[in-house]
């Protein structure tokens, strides 16, 4: 089985044997296995409703990567990403939340392995900028996403995308047990992390994750699929 994570920066997929740990493969190459896909926006079976960094406006997810069938699960890349984190954790009680922060920002809570809605990354009265997909002005999106930042970050740019993850956090109705913090720009620039635990007041770690995986949601994919315990 193949588990596919497509993001703003790349597409992922990996081979799940049983008994081995999943391994990167190119896509192309196992086109005939089933397979189970994580991607941005809103997720509806074969299809993707909207993902703006991705130009995805209601399109076939298996057209667009030239899969022969349709997948056997699909998910919201943080859904399955926060489910994976979850997971590595050791499925603590309690509501965790999972901020993945790529090319764009992505938040949900996880309690006792349900997802649980989270406003965040389209939250407001975080600037001047207006986003491309909610098309709000102020959007954390807009503000901390990688689309938006230079690369590499200068240490006010850090303290930026810091003090605004604090500030939505803390701006949340559910009661929060802890936090994980994952996805490609945190993944760079950990003391990112460091600063928000610091100021959070709350327990804050980083992916659990093995370097190798883009993020966690092969876990979480796979969990849902049922190949897993959860």
């Amino acid at each position: 089985m193949l588990t596919v994570e497509v993001g703003g920066s790349s597409v992922q997929a990996l081979l799940v044997s049983e008994g081995e740990p999943p391994r990167e493969v190119r896509l192309e190459e196992h086109r005939d296995l089933p397979w189970l896909v994580a991607a941005p926006g809103l997720v509806e079976g074969d299809r993707v409703r909207g993902a703006h960094h991705l130009g995805w406006m209601d399109v076939c997810i298996s057209r667009e990567l030239g899969m022969p069938s349709p997948p056997a699960l699909s998910m919201n890349d943080a859904e399955a990403a926060g489910t994976g984190e979850w997971l590595l954790l050791g499925q603590p009680s309690g509501t965790t939340v999972y901020v993945g922060i790529g090319t764009g920002v992505g938040a949900v809570g996880i309690r006792d392995g349900e997802v649980v809605a989270v406003e965040f990354g389209h939250r407001t009265s975080y600037g001047d900028k207006v986003c491309g997909g909610c098309g709000r002005r102020g959007c954390l999106d807009a503000q901390i996403g990688g689309h938006a930042l230079p690369t590499p970050l200068r240490a006010d740019e850090a303290e930026l995308v810091s003090t605004s993850v604090v500030d939505a956090l803390r701006g949340q109705e559910i009661a929060i047990d802890r936090v994980v913090l994952g996805g490609g720009l945190l993944r760079a620039y950990p003391e990112i992390v460091g600063a928000v635990e610091a100021a959070a007041d709350l327990e804050v770690v980083g992916s659990r994750c093995a370097p190798e995986y883009k993020s966690a949601a092969y876990l979480g994919l796979l969990a849902a699929y049922g190949s897993i315990s959860a």
